[in-house]
């Protein structure tokens, strides 16, 4: 991987060069408006927060000791475990790391705070969509009629064969779940953005 290459990697991957994944987190942030020239001369500007995601519905509230660096070691990686984060402290950016998981990010646009989390089918049937929500409401005092959401981009129900556990864990979970998945080739699909979109709507 080059810096400026295709991928341009932002996670603690092994197969990438730890020295490349700061670099692009920096030219990441200076992207995106969140570094800027202090009057030293010296960068300054936003802090990324990410979580050691483990499939869970575990929901941190995000503090001003993000801007301290006091949720991250010294080489920038996540010290809070878990899959949902939010915050209302201007100049956090809160990172969730996806690949074939779904990222849902929340926005409450009266109370000025965003919620981002990570639904990978176990984490969709332990519900963390919902539970950012319900964070969201009594953290922030968030009300439904101001939140905003967006489901992002993940492997789609054309493409992800899951097993029997898979139906039968969401089967226990969601009145609808029959709806969530389909047959494709022989092979039960399930729908990761359905899902979660079903459970905004009932958050």
């Amino acid at each position: 991987m080059v810096y400026g290459g295709s991928s341009l990697n932002l996670g603690w991957t092994k197969e990438d060069d730890f020295g490349l994944i700061v670099e692009n987190r920096r030219r990441f942030l200076r992207s995106a408006g969140g570094i800027w020239g202090g009057e030293d001369g010296q960068e300054t500007g936003w802090k990324m927060v990410t979580l050691r995601q483990v499939h869970s519905a575990t929901v941190r509230v995000v503090g001003r000791e993000a801007l301290e660096g006091r949720l991250e070691t010294p080489e920038g990686k996540a010290v809070l475990e878990g899959d949902g984060m939010m915050t209302d402290v201007p100049g956090v950016m809160l990172a969730v790391g996806t690949a074939d998981c779904v990222p849902v990010l929340v926005v409450d646009v009266a109370r000025r705070a965003v919620g981002g989390f990570h639904a990978g089918w176990r984490g969709t049937v332990a519900g963390i969509a919902g539970q950012g929500i319900s964070a969201m409401r009594a953290e922030y005092g968030s009300r439904v009629e101001d939140l905003r959401a967006a489901v992002g981009p993940s492997i789609g129900a054309c493409c992800y064969a899951v097993g029997d556990e898979v139906r039968a864990a969401f089967g226990e979970r969601f009145r609808y779940a029959g709806e969530l998945f389909r047959e494709v080739g022989g092979a039960m699909h399930v729908d990761l953005w359905e899902a979660n979109r079903r459970q905004l709507l009932d958050a």
